[in-house]
């Protein structure tokens, strides 16, 4: 089976990466912590915010 390469550049929850790895697939990640999960936060607060407005 070939190997797929994809990036993201995403936050991740719900142990998205042991579902991965259930299905196969070998996820790389890391934690990020301090300014830059904050700054993270409020980026995805933001594009939640947006896509909700949007679908008023």
């Amino acid at each position: 089976m070939p190997y797929h390469r994809f990036q993201f550049n995403k936050l991740v929850r719900d142990n998205v990466p042991t579902t991965q790895r259930a299905e196969g697939c070998r996820p790389e990640y890391h934690h990020i912590r301090g300014d830059t999960l904050l700054k993270a936060l409020a980026a995805k607060l933001v594009e939640e915010a947006t896509e909700t407005q949007q679908a008023l």
